[in-house]
Formats: structure tokens, sequence, C-alpha cells
């Protein structure tokens, strides 16, 4: 349940829960005291299921890192961690994969940290291991200002939001023909140089850096493994 479903089913105020689940917030359960309270339906299942992880930075407390079935859309498992290492991975990953045995999932999706990358392979195998689209599309936008005086670049930023909207198996193909499209349009801007003034170091630079990051990152950066 929610904090709304609680507030709705008991007929509480806000300060009454807040009150009630205070003691939680100085003496919280771990993750390893949830799984075998309540261990999640994953773990006697055996449908097929693809996990997901993701970290939220809390500044210079460290990051709060949560393991998931992205399939379920259920927690497995959680921690608190420095930053995104191959050490911490490799002892979260450790227990989740001896919690759960033969069941390992068939596919992965996570940002594709290296540190990720490298623990999902050293623990759950060569199994597909897609990006995030949420992540794709949240740095294209920050590469692709909404109100940017150059067409091309509002143009791929409505490329890359299409994204999000893949879902059945004919949709990649749909969106790589829009993106290919854009590249015949406007893909003689991501060679062009802008020359330094004669005496600095660097001759000479791309003019629309931006546009080729947001083109590399949907384009030549499909592949965990070869960046």
């Amino acid at each position: 349940m929610n904090r709304e479903e609680i507030l709705s089913v008991n007929d509480w105020s806000r300060p009454t829960l807040s009150l009630r689940f205070g003691q939680f917030l100085d003496h919280p359960l771990t993750a390893s005291d949830v799984w075998h309270i309540l261990p999640p339906k994953t773990a006697p299942n055996h449908a097929p299921w693809v996990y997901g992880c993701d970290g939220k930075w809390l500044g210079r407390v460290g990051v709060f890192f949560i393991h998931r079935n992205v399939t379920t859309k259920e927690h497995l498992w959680w921690s608190f961690i420095p930053s995104e290492t191959y050490e911490a991975m490799h002892r979260d990953l450790t227990v989740l994969a001896g919690l759960l045995g033969t069941h390992l999932p068939m596919g992965a999706v996570s940002d594709w940290k290296g540190s990720i990358v490298a623990g999902v392979a050293s623990h759950f195998g060569n199994i597909p291991h897609q990006r995030c689209l949420a992540h794709v599309d949240r740095q294209a936008k920050r590469l692709l200002p909404l109100h940017s005086p150059f067409e091309a670049t509002q143009a791929l930023r409505r490329v890359a939001s299409l994204l999000m909207l893949v879902e059945k198996p004919t949709d990649p193909h749909i969106w790589q023909a829009a993106f290919t499209r854009w590249e015949k349009q406007y893909g003689f801007m991501l060679k062009e140089k802008t020359y330094s003034p004669t005496g600095l170091t660097r001759h000479w630079w791309y003019t629309h850096g931006n546009l080729r990051r947001a083109w590399r990152l949907l384009t030549r950066d499909q592949d965990p493994h070869s960046r």
C-alpha cells in the first residue's frame, strides 16, 4: 500500500501517519529482513523476468541503489552505497544471485554505467542488456534544448522523444525510419567545423558539439560492451 491508500483505509491524517511510522525511519528494516519476512514473488515464481536497477544520488550521503524485477515492478534488493562502483555492485549482486538461485533474469535494463554492465555480466551471464530508454530520453533532452534556434536540434529532440513510445515489435523500425530521415536532412551539420584564431593550441572543433553527442547517443552508443 502506498501512503494515499493507508490514509484512506485507516482514515488517518498525515501527522498521525508520520507519528506512527516515525519509529521505522529511525530503525529501518534492511533488504535482508524484508526478503525473509515478505519474500518477493519473483523468488518462488519460475516465470521469465527482466532485471532492472538504478541509483538515487543523495549528495554527500551516497547512493540509494535499487534492484528490481521490472516485469512485475517488484523491488528485490536495495542498499546504501558511497558510489556506483563495481565492488558495490558485486556485493549486492552476489547476495541477490544467491537468493534467486537458478531463477535468474532473462534480460536486464539499466543506464549502462560500466560497473553495472560488468556486474550483470558477471552474476547473470551473457543476457541481453538494454539501455533504459528513460535515461536516453533524459540525456538527449539535456543535449537538445527545447528552445534551440536550430531547426535540426528541435527535430532531433522530437525524434528522441519518440523512443518512449516504442512498445510493439514494429515500432523500432518506424523510429529508425524517422531517425534516418533526420540524418538525410540535417546530417551535414554533424561535420561542420569551427576553426580557431591563429595561436591557439586547438585548431578546430565541431561546431555543433551537443548535436553530435545526441546523435552518437542515439546511434553508436547502442552496445554496452563497445563503450
